[in-house]
Order: structure tokens, then sequence, then C-alpha cells
């Protein structure tokens, strides 16, 4: 299940509170080799055991036991030689003097459960997970430090951040996972002590999702883990020192403001009305300009696999919503195209996304792409080398419909699919998952579908990233 379906499934999971933000983020854990003093229980061999059941029925000299078992001397010797060694025979004087053997009581332990029980040094794998700060079942599929940065996903670190030692293993919980992968092999381990531990930090990839209640300092993160709520792992971070250090402070900044600065406070509280019931704000009312006077109903979206419904005029996008408009524009955009992000990561514009803007400007399509939110004098970072290259190539190959430019100046994050939308949100197009460094903030948007204010807003930033400087600031 991918992220935006594990959002979607716990979105409304919460009374008071609305999902925010969600991404993928990497677990912390460690894969650890202990090395360790063990007692190793084993089945014992036919022969052993023949031996000891005719050793217990009153044969104790060897030769007497390899005419009853029909084995050649070297056999029986070897054999008896064995569970001497292993304390479960020992060597006595027979009646007439000769060498014999008798049963030790661990002989007869082994006798009783047919298990030999052997003192060896052993290697036990395990997996810490390093926020429960405990041993825990194997974990398929982890990822290094570097796995993790190179896909763009964000690790939570471990709470404490150094590394478990010896005194923070616990025996008993290791000795209990030694037993699970003892049974595997038919084997049981008594763990006796620990002598030395050889650690690995990887992460197991999960879901964290930031919830906000009425009050923007109330903030709960979950994380969901292939799909299923983890609420120790919820409840081991909250009170680590790094929640703050996620969600970027002490609160989440409301979505609100972001799209205000663009859109006006009138269109985001027409917006925020649509998601009441029966709400049938005016489009003056919605409109910026205050030029629109004719009414029409608000209707929800609805998606499905195939992208978003059409919907009229205004209303809230949810946070898991945008990644379905994005794909809806990118593959049935027949006139236009724009997109401004701030960030732009090759996790989300890859080989896909750049082969889909690609077949959209062999169709004759304009394209707009703007990006950058810091000062010109610092360097460009906003943007993945191989994603500009990526774009100097389009442009190059379709010189009068693709335009793109690093604005430098822009919070703003927008998507304008021909005139059937305009989406004005926090969240970053470009950049949602693949931002390793991003904090998670109120990533929710405002849908436009009034025409009026799609053209107004299509010419302010088509003219921005062609570097029309004259251009009027129409966008609030």
């Amino acid at each position: 299940m991918n992220a935006e379906a594990v959002a979607q499934r716990f979105g409304q999971a919460r009374p008071s509170y609305e999902l925010v933000s969600y991404g993928e983020v990497g677990l912390p854990y460690y894969k650890i080799a202990i090395t360790a003093h063990v007692l190793e229980h084993k089945p014992i061999t036919p022969f052993a055991e023949f031996a000891l059941r005719a050793v217990a029925a009153g044969i104790d000299a060897p030769s007497g036991i390899g005419e009853v078992l029909g084995l050649e001397t070297s056999v029986v010797d070897a054999t008896l030689a064995g569970l001497v060694e292993t304390d479960d025979l020992a060597l006595r004087v027979g009646e007439s003097g000769q060498e014999a053997v008798a049963l030790t009581p661990k002989g007869q332990i082994g006798l009783e459960s047919a298990i030999e029980i052997v003192a060896e040094e052993a290697v036990i794998e395990i997996d810490y997970d390093g926020l429960l700060r405990k041993p825990v079942t194997f974990i398929e599929h982890g990822l290094t430090p570097f796995d993790l940065k190179k896909i763009g996903v964000r690790e939570i670190p471990p709470s404490p951040t150094r590394p478990p030692e010896i005194k923070d293993i616990d025996i008993a919980a290791v000795e209990s996972i030694a037993r699970v992968l003892g049974d595997r092999r038919e084997a049981k381990r008594d763990l006796l002590a620990i002598r030395s531990i050889d650690r690995k930090r990887r992460f197991q990839i999960a879901v964290a999702l930031v919830y906000r209640g009425h009050d923007p300092t109330d903030v709960q993160v979950a994380f969901a883990i292939d799909g299923v709520l983890s609420p120790p792992h919820e409840e081991a971070f909250s009170r680590s020192r790094f929640k703050r250090k996620l969600i970027g402070g002490d609160s989440v900044a409301p979505a609100e403001a972001v799209v205000e600065a663009v859109l006006g406070k009138s269109l985001v509280e027409a917006a925020q009305r649509a998601e009441r019931p029966h709400a049938k704000p005016r489009l003056h009312e919605a409109s910026p300009a205050g030029d629109v006077s004719a009414e029409a109903e608000v209707l929800p979206v609805e998606l499905s696999s195939d992208g978003p419904a059409e919907v009229d005029v205004v209303r809230m996008l949810a946070t898991y919503e945008h990644p379905a408009f994005l794909r809806d524009a990118l593959s049935s955009a027949t006139d236009r195209l724009l997109i401004v992000s701030p960030w732009v990561r090759e996790a989300i514009v890859d080989k896909k996304f750049i082969s889909l803007l690609e077949e959209r400007l062999a169709n004759g399509i304009d394209v707009f792409v703007g990006w950058g939110m810091k000062p010109l004098t610092e360097r460009d970072v906003e943007i993945d080398a191989d994603v500009l290259q990526e774009f100097e190539r389009l442009a190059n190959r379709f010189p009068f419909t693709f335009s793109h430019r690093r604005l430098g100046n822009t919070h703003a994050k927008v998507l304008i699919c021909d005139t059937r939308f305009l989406i004005v949100t926090s969240f970053n197009w470009l950049s949602f998952k693949g931002d390793p460094n991003r904090t998670f903030r109120d990533e929710r948007g405002t849908y436009v579908g009034a025409q009026d204010l799609i053209e107004k807003q299509f010419l302010y930033w088509s003219n921005l990233i062609r570097g029309k400087q004259n251009s009027r600031r129409q966008h609030s």
C-alpha cells in the first residue's frame, strides 16, 4: 500500500483532528550480530541415542554395546568418546576390571528428551528497534542511510541517538528471538552471556501521518508500517525530542496562510464554507477580483483510479488528493500545463514524469515550470542537477512551448491544467516525497474551477516564468 492510499485510509481516523500532512519516512533500527555463550539444544544422533539406551539397560562395556548395536568397534568408540566429552557418559571400571561407561545426570536427561545440550559460542543475529529500544522480529527490506537519501525519504532518528550497547540488550528478549530462530532449524538455545555486539544502522519504510487539532499546537504524529498503524512507535516518537524537528516547530502552520497570499482571504473562506454540507457560496464571494456574480453549487470531488472528477468553483483539498490531480494534468492536459513548486526533486520528476511531460510537449501543449524560493545570491539547491539537465534538454527540443525558470522568491505551489482547474496549495508538487530535509507542514490546498480566476493566475505565473518582469500582480 503506497503512502497516498495509507493517508486516504486513515485521513478521517481521529475525531477532532484533521490529517494535514503525510509522507514516507524511514523508522530506525539496527541489525545486530551478537557473539554469545549459549547452551544449544540439539537432537542427539541415532548412534548416540542407541548407545545411551544400551548403557541404561545395563550394558556398560564398549564391546557389549558394539555387539548389541551391530556396529564396528571404531564407530562405537567414536560415539562413546563423544558422549564422554559432552558429559553424557562417565568412564568407570567395570566388575571384571575392564573399562566401562555409566550414564551421568546430564546423559539421563538427554536420553529422556532425546536432546543433546551443548555449551558453545554462537553468533545470533537480531533486529533492534531504534525507537522502541528493544529486539524485534526480523524486518524485511531494510534500507541503509544511503539508500534512504537516494530515494528522498526522510529518516527518523533513533531515540536516544546513541547506538545500543551490551548493557541495553535484554538477554531474555534476545533468548526468546533465538528460540524462534532455533525452532526453524530444529534446535533451541539458552543464552548465558553476551560477549560482544556488532551493529549496522538500517531503516524500514513507514508512512508518517501528521494530524492537527483545533489548536495549531496540538499535533499528533502516527506511523503506519505495511499499511497498519503502530501505536508503540507513535508513543515512543511523541516522547522523543525530534517531533518538533519533524514538523518544523511547536505547531503546524495552517495551509490557508500560503493559499491566502496567492488567492486572497475571501476565496479561502469560500473554500472552507464549501467543506460544509449544502454550502452554496456566491462566485463573487469566492473571487479576489469580485467581478463574477453568478451562483453555482459547490460539488465534492471523488477520487477514482482514473483521476479526479470535475468540480464547480472552489473547495479545499485534502493532502492525499493532490497526487491524483498532478497525474491527471500530466496525462490529459490538452492546451496548457503550469507547475510552480519551490523544490524540484528527482524522486518526483523521474523518468516517467519526464516522459509524460515530453509527450505533452510533443502534442503541442504549452508547459511552464517555475521553482525556487531562496534569494538569487544563494547557491541553487532547490532543483536536482539531473532534473535541471532534463529541463534544458526539453527547452532545446521545444523552444516555443516549454518554459522553465528559477523564480527564487516564491513559497507558492501552483498547478494549472488547461482551463479546467487551478490548485493553489502548500503541497510541494515536485518534491513532496523527494526532499528528505523538508519538515512536515500543513499540505492542504484550494481547488478553483472558475475560469476567470484560472486565466488571471495563468497569465501572472506564465509571464513570471517567461521572465516578463512587467506583468501585473494579479494573484492577490
